[in-house]
């Protein structure tokens, strides 16, 4: 099965609205975001029964910097759609 979650409000806080992961300063110095605690064994469950990861965004966030924090928290997915590719379907 192919499963897609958001970042903002999702994955990512707007605000305090959520429990987050950890960074260290290095992480903050490259610009990696907070992301929602647990979510790392939650992807890494949901891909280990077989399933496939996406993100679907309408952040202007550009994918790589939609891989890099992901990557951060060890997380790898199938897929990213941010708004840029949004707008050309």
């Amino acid at each position: 099965m192919n499963i897609s979650f958001d970042l903002d409000s999702t994955l990512i806080p707007n605000g305090t609205e959520f429990e987050t992961e950890n960074l260290n300063v290095v992480a903050k110095l490259f610009g990696i975001e907070k992301i929602r605690k647990g979510t790392s064994e939650l992807i890494s469950d949901l891909q280990n029964q077989g399933h496939k990861i996406h993100i679907y965004t309408t952040s202007f966030r550009s994918k790589r910097k939609i891989r890099w924090t992901l990557n951060y928290y060890g997380i790898q997915v199938n897929q990213i759609v941010n708004e840029k590719q949004n707008r050309k379907f």
